[in-house]
């Protein structure tokens, strides 16, 4: 560390504002340490009005922080898994669980704007216009390296890098597995002949899954797909898209009758090989991105964030971001996240084909679920609190 530079000292230094690194910054708030968010962008007000699928678990974290948005979400209360052309199906219900609801529906700015607001009554520094430029993991703490209009260094106990920064996690975090799927996102909003009353679908092709996510009046759409085809169905007018969608999809939802905000993202696995390097630890989508198939990611980096703090808690001002810190992360997060990237990778691989094979054992797969009730009801509760969740 060089003397003749004046640093700024803090416990935490959290990299990356949006959810999960909010909702971690927001969890070590009371915990007596001097922890500061630090923010690339001039303002934390998100501008994306994309929506996210939260579980129940998920919520239950949140209410915890005080950071539920109270309003302007939609209930899951339903989900209809099915496996076109074929006989294989089950239905997950809220009531069968004896929960509120699956999960909920709401607009990414909407939960970004309601843990602003949770921070702004916390002693959580943050600093907006301070993008990190580079972080130096060294003995007894992490250097961090932060550009902009107003350049300076920081030294943290412990620093967290969470949400985006795809360049700077890519210089401190070697990825485990990387790969590009070959599907293509294409999420929109439609409204249909029948009511949703709080059911979801998930609905696998040969091509990749369909998500309806109920939302307000109307539905999320999330039609996975080749770049090509999902090229074309960007171009087509809307009443040529909601004809395709009706072929495609079916009619359990009734009759497709308007679609708009139609957009597209590519869909790609990657995986760091190692959580944490001293005093640096990485979670959310600097951990992992996923697939969008039953809506594990972003769930899953607010576990992250859950037992990211638990830790701390555990460990308090004393040994932040030493080994014996680490190891106790890296073992709550081992189980959690091994079944969420690989469930969520399982699902895209092998309900994304027609091999006779594959088509049979997936088959049976959803019959055995939706026979078998107790089968069900942990396959659920996996999928809404995680595996830590479970064995709890």
């Amino acid at each position: 560390m060089d003397e003749s530079v004046t640093w700024d000292k803090v416990d935490i230094a959290v990299i990356g504002a949006g959810p999960v690194g909010s909702a971690v910054a927001l969890g070590l708030s009371g915990f007596g340490l001097k922890v500061v968010l630090l923010e690339a962008r001039d303002h934390l007000h998100a501008d994306e009005k994309r929506t996210l699928a939260l579980s129940q678990g998920s919520r239950d974290i949140l209410e915890n922080i005080h950071a539920w948005p109270s309003t302007a979400t939609t209930s899951i209360k339903k989900i209809h898994v099915t496996d076109k052309g074929h006989c294989g199906q089950t239905l997950l219900t809220a009531d069968e669980m004896g929960l509120p609801a699956l999960g909920y529906v709401l607009k990414y700015n909407v939960l970004v704007d309601t843990l602003l607001q949770a921070l702004n009554n916390t002693s959580v520094n943050i600093e907006t216009s301070s993008p990190v430029v580079q972080v130096t993991s060294g003995e007894g703490f992490a250097e961090i390296d932060i550009g902009g209009e107003r350049p300076r260094k920081m030294i943290a106990s412990l620093a967290i890098l969470a949400d985006g920064g795809k360049q700077l996690t890519a210089s401190l975090f070697k990825n485990k597995y990387e790969s590009v799927y070959k599907q293509v996102a294409l999420v929109a909003h439609v409204t249909c002949s029948k009511a949703h009353e709080g059911m979801a679908y998930e609905r696998f092709t040969a091509d990749g899954p369909v998500a309806l996510l109920p939302f307000e009046d109307h539905y999320a759409l999330v039609w996975t797909g080749t770049q090509e085809r999902v090229t074309e169905l960007l171009a087509l007018p809307d009443e040529s898209f909601l004809t395709a969608l009706q072929s495609h999809f079916g009619y359990r939802s009734g009759q497709f009758l308007t679609v708009k905000a139609r957009n597209s993202y590519p869909l790609t696995l990657k995986v760091v090989e190692s959580l944490t390097k001293p005093h640096l630890i990485c979670i959310g989508n600097a951990a992992q991105t996923m697939h969008p198939v039953a809506g594990q990611g972003f769930n899953l980096g607010l576990r992250d964030a859950k037992a990211l703090t638990e830790v701390v808690r555990q460990f308090s001002a004393k040994g932040l971001g030493d080994v014996a810190f680490n190891q106790a992360y890296q073992q709550r997060r081992r189980f959690d996240r091994i079944f969420g990237i690989g469930l969520t990778h399982l699902l895209v691989t092998g309900f994304s084909n027609n091999f006779p094979v594959v088509t049979k054992l997936r088959n049976q797969v959803l019959f055995g679920i939706n026979v078998v009730p107790p089968l069900r009801r942990l396959l659920t509760k996996v999928m809404l609190y995680g595996v830590t969740g479970v064995l709890k």
